[in-house]
């Protein structure tokens, strides 16, 4: 029997929020998923954590209809946070990281906030940030994504691998991507046209548009302008080291812009083959 999937929470118990948890306990019910709530301490005993409050909420939500009878854990970890929660998604059957962008002390001017981006950057397997002032209790709440790619096959992968995922449900999805000074639309035309194909053929429920966008600054810029401008409910990048979009938009302040003023939550995919056949999403 294999073992059962995990949708990861790391938080922080006297500042979670309800919704953050009820996103989680509803993405775990559509990926039949389990959820691993996860606390990161700095302390020397981990005995004197008293989560009994929080614990004892979870178990009123579930009796008041609000949370999913989900089977659920909580996992308590003393170390840096980053560092624990980069460990568990690797040594785990985590599927999805889902937390806040919340920065650790309201002075610290951190890209999003020192231990989202540093799980962003570095983690093995997808994960949602959400964006402190946006609150999200359901997965249906995502009814329009966009997603930034560079239009090749490799890029296209992992998003085909996600669509499969939540096949079963409706929403509009966009295809962005900037042009490069040498770049013409007339260039994609034909992978346009395969990736329609391919779209309406495995997913018919699913409305989707393309953009593509002249380049007037730079890639990551104008990718962020774009975001910003847009009314999509999700945004999603594929973190693939050196040559993705998102590490250009890591070597520079507009990651900070994005997820700070942007109303949507940002989706991080892993190039990493071994997560998609970990899971057999095909």
């Amino acid at each position: 029997m294999e073992p059962k999937k995990q949708i990861l929470l790391p938080v922080d118990f006297e500042k979670v929020s309800e919704s953050m948890i009820k996103l989680g306990f509803s993405i775990a019910k559509v990926t039949d998923s389990e959820v691993v709530i996860l606390n990161v301490a700095d302390i020397k005993n981990l005995s004197e954590i008293n989560f009994a409050p929080f614990s004892d909420r979870i178990e009123e939500m579930k009796k008041e209809g609000s949370l999913p009878n989900i089977k659920y854990q909580i996992v308590l970890k003393k170390g840096v946070p980053e560092n624990e929660i980069l460990e568990f998604a690797e040594k785990n059957n985590v599927l999805l990281v889902v937390m806040d962008t919340r920065v650790k002390e309201e002075k610290q001017q951190d890209l999003i906030g020192s231990v989202a981006a540093e799980v962003i950057d570095s983690c093995c397997v997808p994960v949602m940030a959400i964006p402190r002032n946006v609150k999200i209790d359901n997965f249906t709440y995502f009814d329009s994504i966009s997603v930034a790619s560079a239009l090749d096959v490799l890029d296209m992968e992992p998003f085909k691998r996600i669509m499969f995922m939540f096949a079963d449900y409706r929403y509009d999805l966009n295809i962005v991507h900037i042009l490069e000074k040498k770049e013409k639309a007339s260039d994609y035309q034909e992978i346009l046209k395969d990736i329609d194909s391919y779209i309406k053929e495995h997913f018919p429920k699913i409305n989707v548009t393309y953009s593509i966008v002249p380049i007037e600054k730079t890639v990551s810029t104008d990718l962020v302008n774009y975001f910003l401008t847009s009314a999509f409910k999700l945004m999603v990048i594929k973190n693939n080291n050196k040559r993705s979009i998102l590490n250009r938009l890591f070597r520079t302040s507009l990651p900070k812009k994005l997820v700070y003023h942007a109303k949507a939550p940002l989706l991080v995919l892993p190039i990493n083959e071994s997560f998609w056949e970990k899971f057999r999403i095909h």
